[in-house]
């Protein structure tokens, strides 16, 4: 994201695809999932907003662009989830604000599943 007019970054993110193993995702969630050892996701990464324009609610812009276009990528990919992985806890609740869950064995990487993203955009 640039400022308008400007050639200046304002912040950006970073999207891939990554595979999420099925034995870290809820027990309640996997029951419905294929019996694979791991599941396609993405993963939303370096997120980061230039220090002049935090506190304007740059990163929550950022993130719902990255999660709209995770939404229109992942039949592309048959990602099932979008995963982050947070640099610290404020980080970490930032995340879970959008609806993102934490991961029962690593509190710093998060997931949201794509029907739970798409109820969230409608």
């Amino acid at each position: 994201m640039a400022e308008e007019g400007t050639a200046r970054i304002i912040g950006y993110y970073s999207l891939c695809t990554c595979s999420v193993e099925t034995t870290q995702l809820p027990e309640s969630l996997t029951k419905k999932l294929p019996r694979y050892a791991a599941l396609p996701g993405m993963l939303l990464g370096r997120l980061a907003v230039d220090v002049r324009y935090q506190g304007q609610r740059m990163g929550t812009r950022l993130v719902a662009d990255a999660l709209k276009r995770c939404v229109r990528r992942s039949n592309d990919i048959a990602a099932m989830a979008v995963l982050v992985d947070a640099k610290d806890d404020k980080a970490a609740q930032f995340y879970e604000h959008f609806g993102f869950q934490r991961f029962a064995d690593r509190s710093l990487s998060l997931f949201m599943t794509m029907r739970e993203l798409r109820r969230t955009l409608r």
